[in-house]
C-alpha cells in the first residue's frame, strides 16, 4: 500500500511538471528557456547593481550546471553584459541589459499568462497561504 507521503510526492512531482511545461511552452514566444529567465529575473531583482557569477549561481532556482554556457547565451542575445569586477580583477560581474529588461518583463509576463490563475483557480486564498508556508517548511 503506497503512503500518504508517496503519494504527495507523486502528486507534487507531476504538478510541478505541469506547471514546468507551461512555462516552458510560454517562453518560446520569447525565445528563452527557463533558465535564462531564471537568470534574468535574478539579474532584473540586482539591477541596476552588477551580480558575480558565484552569486547569481547560489541564487538560481532552476538547477543550471553549466551556468558558462548559459550565460554566453545570455550575452550572444545581447540581454547581459560580462563586465570585469572593480575589486577583484580575476571575477566576472554580470549587469542586465536594457533589451535584458524588456525581454524579462515580456517572459514574465508570458509565463504569469500561461500560469494564469493557477493557484486561484483550485485553491481559495488560505489555501494557497497554507501550501506556501508549508513548502517552505519543507526546504531543503
Amino acid at each position: 500500500m503506497i503512503s500518504k507521503s508517496e503519494l504527495t510526492y507523486f502528486k507534487f512531482i507531476r504538478l510541478s511538471h505541469q506547471v514546468e511545461d507551461c512555462i516552458k511552452n510560454a517562453l518560446r514566444t520569447c525565445d528563452l528557456t527557463h533558465p535564462q529567465l531564471n537568470v534574468l529575473y535574478i539579474l532584473n531583482e540586482q539591477h541596476p547593481k552588477a551580480m558575480s557569477v558565484k552569486a547569481l549561481k547560489s541564487k538560481m532556482i532552476v538547477n543550471q550546471p553549466d551556468i558558462t554556457r548559459l550565460i554566453d547565451r545570455l550575452v550572444n542575445k545581447g540581454l547581459v553584459l560580462r563586465e570585469t569586477c572593480v575589486e577583484n580583477r580575476r571575477m566576472v560581474d554580470l549587469v542586465l541589459t536594457t533589451e535584458g529588461q524588456n525581454v524579462f518583463e515580456q517572459a514574465h509576463l508570458e509565463g504569469r499568462k500561461a500560469t494564469g490563475s493557477f493557484f486561484s483557480d483550485y485553491l481559495s486564498d488560505n489555501e494557497t497561504e497554507e501550501l506556501y508556508r508549508l513548502l517552505n517548511k519543507i526546504q531543503l
